[in-house]
Parts: structure tokens; C-alpha cells; sequence
């Protein structure tokens, strides 16, 4: 099962059983954990991740039925519309889902990752595309996602 999907789990158990909700921090910490066991150092400059940033930038469920699919989502990556990708922001628990991380570098690129989150017990999540932006595209995909940043510590 993928690292977003137990968080998520674990957030609704938590909700149903003590209606108690889960922290953003504790979300984003394990968004973070999750995003550390795909990648161990950065796609750009091969250091560890640390000093570097990251996004969520989008997520959609592998459902080709929908208007707007994970398919939809990893074409918009592929051509580079980075403000159409930024608009997809829907999980479905029940299906695989992709998540699109941004990993951002301080030598001034960043590496996108798109990710299946199986929807299967016991399976992991593997990265499905990626690619290293040069800092003139980086500066196109970071005015697509002003808000969306969090610091690697």
C-alpha cells in the first residue's frame, strides 16, 4: 500500500475512532518520509536532500472513466503545462492514484517525479516518470506552484 494511502488511512481510523484529525504537520511529514524512501538524493546534483525543497504539485486517480485521470495529469507533465498539471488535485482511496512531487535544488533546477500510489495491500510506490528540469523551465514550474513548497530539513 502506498505511503499516502496509509497516512490517509491512519488520518480517517483516527478521525472514526477518537475524532481526533491528523495535523497537516503530521501529513506533511509523512508525505516527506514517503517522498525520502522513493529518493535518496536529488536528481539534479546527487546530494542528499537536505537544504533542497519539495512539492506536492498535483495528484489524480487512474480512472480512465474520469474527465480529468491520472492519464490527463502525467500528459500535462509531459508536455510541460506546468499550470494545468498544478490543477489536479484529486485522490481516490479506492483505485491507484499518481502523485506528482517537484524536488526543488539550490543549484537552481528541479526534478519531477511522478508516482503510482498503488491502490493494492502490500504493494510500494514506484516512480512511473521523471525528469530533471534545466533552471529556465524550473523558474516556469515554481510560478506554477508559488504556494506549494516545503523546506527539507
Amino acid at each position: 500500500m502506498g505511503f499516502l494511502r496509509e497516512l490517509l488511512d491512519r488520518a480517517t481510523s483516527r478521525l472514526l475512532v477518537k475524532a481526533v484529525p491528523m495535523s497537516m504537520a503530521a501529513v506533511e511529514a509523512g508525505t516527506l518520509a514517503g517522498l525520502r524512501a522513493l529518493v535518496e538524493t536529488c536528481p539534479c546534483c546527487n546530494h542528499e536532500l537536505s537544504g533542497h525543497s519539495y512539492s506536492l504539485a498535483a495528484m489524480a486517480a487512474f480512472d480512465p472513466s474520469r474527465p480529468r485521470s491520472a492519464y490527463d495529469l502525467l500528459k500535462a507533465i509531459s508536455r510541460r503545462d506546468w499550470s494545468e498539471a498544478a490543477t489536479y488535485n484529486e485522490w481516490e482511496g479506492g483505485m491507484d492514484d499518481a502523485l506528482v512531487f517537484v524536488i526543488g535544488c539550490p543549484a537552481g533546477c528541479a526534478a519531477v517525479l511522478a508516482v503510482e500510489d498503488p491502490y493494492m495491500l502490500g504493494a510500494k510506490d514506484r516512480i512511473i516518470q521523471s525528469e530533471v528540469l534545466d533552471a529556465a523551465e524550473t523558474r516556469k514550474l515554481v510560478s506554477a506552484l508559488p504556494d506549494k513548497w516545503r523546506l527539507i530539513p
